[in-house]
């Protein structure tokens, strides 16, 4: 037997508390997530389901348990075994690729966007339609439907041994779109890591996700994003810019 510490600290959002949970010898056992609002509980809720649909693709290891407390839905996950460190371009491909089914549509029938047309439908944000409606009518590809991180970053990526694994599955989506996590991951490094202006991070995400619709897919991308800063209460300022931009050029 062995003596058991817990160490805490609260979500930036301040939506969960997470326990770290270690031996004396300073070893990690498991991580803890307890929600303290309906927004925690529904982010937990949905990696719960993350993780019960990545780990049958042998993507992730299953959770250790969850459990309510007080009609509370928490989860125990798995310490996470590697580094956090910096990545190739290609590294995340296998990540991405793993996360892809069989099923494609062109974006006016793909489920992620029929679920962003419905969001755009139920807000004041009018300015959003033309361009919206604009791409899907220039767009003739099809996209593959997806499994979606929500967050693909580097600080949510670990690497163990010679493979990648994704963690914090809280914003997944299940029927999500192709490029999406790819272009996520570009934006988060040239936004939150390299402070590109509005205008540089576009180009910065067209030199690195290469595709012949890409100022498309990351007009939606930024039209997802506006979305979920609005529901959030989040400033959104920088989003607005990339949006105009586009706007003038799609």
């Amino acid at each position: 037997s062995t003596d058991i510490y817990v160490s805490q600290y609260f979500a930036t959002e301040k939506d969960k508390i997470v326990l770290q949970v270690q031996s004396t010898e300073a070893k990690i056992l498991a991580y803890i997530k307890f929600p303290l609002s309906e927004v925690g509980e529904k982010r937990i809720s949905n990696e719960i389901k993350a993780i019960e649909l990545l780990c049958k693709r042998d993507i992730i290891s299953r959770y250790i348990f969850t459990k309510k407390y007080k009609n509370v839905e928490f989860v125990c996950l798995t310490e996470l075994k590697g580094d956090i460190s910096k990545l190739s371009d290609v590294e995340i491909l296998p990540i991405l690729d793993s996360f892809k089914s069989e099923q494609s549509f062109i974006l006016k029938e793909h489920p992620r966007v029929l679920s962003l047309e419905k969001s755009l439908c139920k807000t004041d944000f009018k300015s959003y339609e033309n361009l919206f409606k604009k791409i899907l009518f220039i767009s003739s590809e099809s996209y593959l439907l997806v499994y979606e991180h929500g967050d693909f970053a580097p600080w949510n990526l670990v690497k163990d041994k010679d493979k990648l694994v994704p963690f914090d599955f809280e914003y997944f989506v299940e029927d999500g779109l192709e490029y999406f996590d790819n272009i996520k991951y570009f934006y988060q490094v040239g936004k939150l890591l390299n402070s590109l202006t509005p205008k540089d991070l576009i180009f910065f995400i067209q030199d690195r996700v290469k595709h012949k619709e890409i100022l498309l897919l990351l007009s939606l991308f930024v039209i997802k994003e506006l979305l979920s800063l609005s529901d959030e209460n989040e400033e959104r300022r920088y989003e607005e810019e990339i949006f105009e931009i586009l706007e003038e050029i799609v």
